[in-house]
C-alpha cells in the first residue's frame, strides 16, 4: 500500500503514516526498509504493508520511501 509519513516522533523511535485508504498506521523505527529513521521526514511518500495487531490497532511494516 502507499501512503505518507503523517508523524514522527525521533526521540521515541516511532511514527505515523497514513496510507491511501486513509487510516493512520503506527510503525517503529525497526519497521523501515532502505531508509534511516533518522532521514525519513514527514511528507515523504512511502509503502508499507498494512497490518493489524490485535489490541494494538492499525500497524505498518515495511515500510520504504518512494520516489
Amino acid at each position: 500500500m502507499r501512503g505518507k509519513v503523517k508523524a514522527i516522533k525521533r526521540d521515541k523511535g516511532y511514527g505515523f503514516v497514513t496510507g491511501e485508504d486513509g487510516l493512520d498506521r503506527f510503525f517503529h523505527a525497526n519497521h523501515l526498509e532502505d531508509v534511516d529513521f533518522a532521514e525519513l521526514q514527514e511528507g515523504n511518500a512511502v509503502e508499507f504493508e498494512p497490518y493489524t495487531e490485535e489490541k494494538k490497532g492499525e500497524r505498518a511494516r515495511r515500510v520504504k520511501v518512494v520516489k
